[in-house]
């Protein structure tokens, strides 16, 4: 059962990116870094929101590969 709980719980994890061999950058990982920014929605047109939070996913993302290609070096 043990097992089964873990697959399924990897099954969960969605990867956002792989940085050299064997660094993984999960979707969790990315929005952790957002979330404090979620302030910022607010002060965008509602009709505007998804663009802009797609933005900052992809800003956080690019800091997060940025810093696991530092450690990889």
């Amino acid at each position: 059962a043990d097992r089964q709980q873990a697959e399924e719980l990897v099954a969960q994890v969605r990867v956002a990116a792989v940085v050299g061999p064997d660094a993984v950058i999960t979707d969790d990982e990315v929005w952790q870094m957002v979330r404090p920014r979620r302030g910022e929605l607010e002060q965008v047109a509602e009709a505007d929101r998804p663009a802009r939070e797609a933005a900052l996913f992809r800003e956080a993302l690019r800091r997060l590969v940025e810093r696991e290609l530092l450690i990889v070096e």
